[in-house]
């Protein structure tokens, strides 16, 4: 019989999963490591951002002046949420009628597979980069 695993433990695991990647990403910053120094290995010059939450305006911060423009925010619970920071919102549906973007950073740390899915399954063949994929790479 297979053990099925305790939610709680679930919980704790994804959080010390955001912990241990924010922690890293304040370590590369120290070091004069910036999120903008991966893009300089690609052609990206436009993203999108999913996830308006508390990693995704980081993210916005960091790339602030990095001469990397972000286009929009890409949330599931945009409805009602117009913009972050002056950069819109939109839900993820809306990404065709929108700006065509080089890649789509995501920014749920442990939701990378399920969104990238939702995005193939709508037929999006736009990059996208794990934030957390980012951060271990600089």
């Amino acid at each position: 019989m297979e053990k099925t695993k305790d939610p709680d433990m679930i919980k704790h695991e994804r959080h010390w999963e955001c912990y241990a990647a924010m922690k890293r990403w304040l370590q590369n910053r120290n070091e004069g490591k910036l999120i903008s120094d991966y893009f300089e290995k690609y052609p990206y010059r436009t993203v999108a951002i999913y996830g308006a939450g508390d990693l995704g305006r980081l993210l916005l911060f960091e790339l602030k002046d990095s001469g990397l423009k972000v286009e929009y925010f890409i949330d599931r619970s945009a409805e009602g949420r117009h913009e972050e920071q002056g950069i819109e919102i939109i839900m993820a549906h809306e990404i065709p009628s929108r700006e065509r973007v080089d890649a789509i950073i995501v920014t749920p740390i442990n939701d990378y597979s399920e969104v990238t899915s939702e995005l193939s399954g709508m037929g999006c063949d736009i990059p996208a980069v794990s934030l957390r994929d980012i951060i271990y790479e600089i």
